[in-house]
């Protein structure tokens, strides 16, 4: 009815109780003159009630091509209608009566270098399907992050200013492998607490500073790794999964069948491990690395790790063999830990490959 411009005598709108878009006599209503008798408009729905309503939710005060009839559910803001895209504002953008919604993945790998571009995370994401990089040394925390509930890939966290990693308290999975290493500053391990499972390799080492990691003792005692468990060179009290479960007073540490771990694992029950001593050279190498042992052996492995974690060599060592070459002419140059294992003794160096 929006051409009809005049009407001789009264206008008549009521008890319809399906209509709620009386925008087609908005202007008819609104000009002087052009209805000749009383006006009478009630008993329709929400929007067709009064001709007060019919100018509320017929005006597109905001000028953004949107109604109240339309749907826009606030007219004083162009910026809110069904035409725009839900953004990370606790708002309910596109006036679908959900704030925030449809934003709880993210897809993609994520990097944070600085302290900055953590601040600057939109903090809807509860999920993140890829990997995870927090490396800066200016990073001091990662309470942005705190949404978050489980990352499908990797998580790394290295070279860092984190005093503790309080922030990722809601973290309850990583799909792939957690590194945590030459984080200086770090001296607890506080807002792992949640993490319960693992599905590639734990690998925490070099972190100097640290000597609390009663957060991730459930982690560990529970079968929460389905990877190797590698954990040493930090502080006392962190040094081996065994010292991280003695100092958070847990006594007995089984070994679950199910959980995929293998015989990696730093430390099993409350057994300790003295240290192999081990030279590599050259190092820096470019296609081969010898290996020199100082004391004796029966049984013996040697498993090298990429800076993420990864498995990437094993080798089993010949009882009382106490040279070797490693050919490292197709490893990716980089920085690789080479962990050696001979009679419960343990050694653990950088290796550099070119």
């Amino acid at each position: 009815m929006s051409g009809l411009t005049s009407v001789a005598e009264a206008l008549q709108a009521f008890g319809n109780q399906n209509l709620t878009d009386c925008c087609g006599i908005h202007d008819l209503l609104n000009t002087p003159g052009a209805i000749g008798g009383a006006i009478t408009i009630l008993g329709n729905k929400t929007g067709c009630e009064s001709v007060p309503q019919i100018n509320e939710y017929c005006i597109d005060a905001d000028m953004d091509t949107y109604r109240p009839v339309d749907g826009d559910c606030d007219d004083a803001d162009a910026a809110l209608n069904p035409g725009v895209a839900e953004i990370c504002d606790g708002i309910d953008n596109n006036c679908d009566g959900q704030i925030d919604n449809g934003l709880a993945v993210h897809s993609g790998n994520v990097m944070f270098t600085s302290q900055a571009q953590l601040d600057d995370w939109y903090g809807c994401p509860t999920s993140i399907n890829g990997n995870v990089m927090i490396s800066g040394y200016n990073i001091t925390d990662l309470t942005p992050l705190a949404n978050i509930q489980s990352i499908t890939g990797n998580l790394n966290i290295q070279y860092t200013g984190l005093a503790s990693l309080n922030g990722l308290d809601n973290l309850q999975s990583v799909g792939g492998t957690v590194t945590i290493l030459f984080n200086s500053s770090l001296s607890s391990l506080f807002g792992l607490h949640n993490l319960t499972a693992v599905g590639g390799n734990f690998m925490m080492y070099y972190n100097f500073q640290l000597s609390d990691c009663c957060d991730i003792t459930d982690l560990l005692n529970n079968g929460g790794v389905v990877g190797s468990r590698v954990i040493y060179f930090n502080a006392s009290g962190c040094n081996s999964q065994a010292e991280i479960l003695a100092q958070c007073q847990i006594q007995n540490l089984t070994s679950n069948p199910n959980s995929g771990a293998n015989n990696l694992d730093v430390a099993i029950s409350s057994q300790t491990y003295e240290v192999q001593e081990a030279q590599l050279f050259p190092n820096p190498a470019k296609d081969l690395v010898n290996l020199r042992l100082v004391k004796s052996f029966e049984q013996g492995r040697l498993e090298i790790f990429d800076a993420q974690g990864r498995s990437v060599r094993q080798q089993i060592l010949s009882a009382n063999t106490l040279q070797y070459q490693i050919e490292t002419a197709t490893l990716l140059s980089g920085l690789y830990m080479v962990k050696i294992e001979t009679d419960g003794e343990l050694a653990v160096h950088r290796l550099v490959v070119q």
